[in-house]
């Protein structure tokens, strides 16, 4: 396999992906970005490494940004700021003190309260996990051979970076990194005949 048949090979596996991954950019919609279906998809990418999906929102031009790596089957994003972990917590905190404020007779709106504060949880331990995969995943890989091109070879860590730019508006890019080793096999053979 050549490097740029394996370069097609990714960027056509990747480009299946493009509208919704460029649709939930535009949207700032990590729910969709980071739900099993997205990392399933991703998984089915033959060699596939690892992946960051990072762009401007079309709403509100706000940054997001999320990555996935394989080995561990994780989603996660790569933006969270202690201002949105802070603002969350207060959020859910005053839920609950409107909650403990409101009679028990009052059943509707106690059950709205109790759902909007267990989602407030469940998005408050989603950004908790976020920082702290961010702090705790050192990878070996680097976007910065892809200044300018749109792939690399790198026969060092026997992987494949390409980049691809997102559709949307304000745009961005996903970059991938995937297996390279039959290369190195190929070129070894290739080598040894000669």
């Amino acid at each position: 396999m050549r490097i740029e048949h394996a370069v097609i090979m990714a960027k056509t596996h990747l480009s299946s992906q493009m509208t919704f991954l460029s649709g939930s950019i535009a949207g700032r919609n990590y729910a969709n970005l980071m739900m099993p279906s997205t990392k399933e998809n991703f998984r089915a990418i033959d060699g596939l490494l690892f992946v960051e999906v990072s762009g401007t929102s079309d709403y509100k031009e706000q940054k997001v940004a999320v990555r996935y790596l394989a080995q561990s089957n994780q989603v996660w994003r790569i933006d969270v700021s202690d201002q949105e972990v802070r603002e969350l917590q207060a959020q859910k905190g005053n839920l609950e003190h409107i909650l403990a404020a409101t009679p028990d007779t009052d059943e509707i709106k106690r059950n709205k309260l109790q759902y909007l504060i267990n989602k407030a949880k469940v998005d408050l331990e989603a950004l908790q996990i976020s920082k702290g995969l961010n702090q705790d995943t050192n990878l070996p890989w680097t976007k910065d051979y892809l200044r300018q091109t749109d792939f690399y070879y790198d026969a060092n860590l026997s992987v494949l970076h390409v980049c691809l730019p997102l559709r949307n508006v304000n745009g961005g890019y996903i970059w991938a990194v995937l297996d390279a080793s039959k290369l190195d096999t190929i070129k070894t053979t290739l080598i040894n005949e000669l």
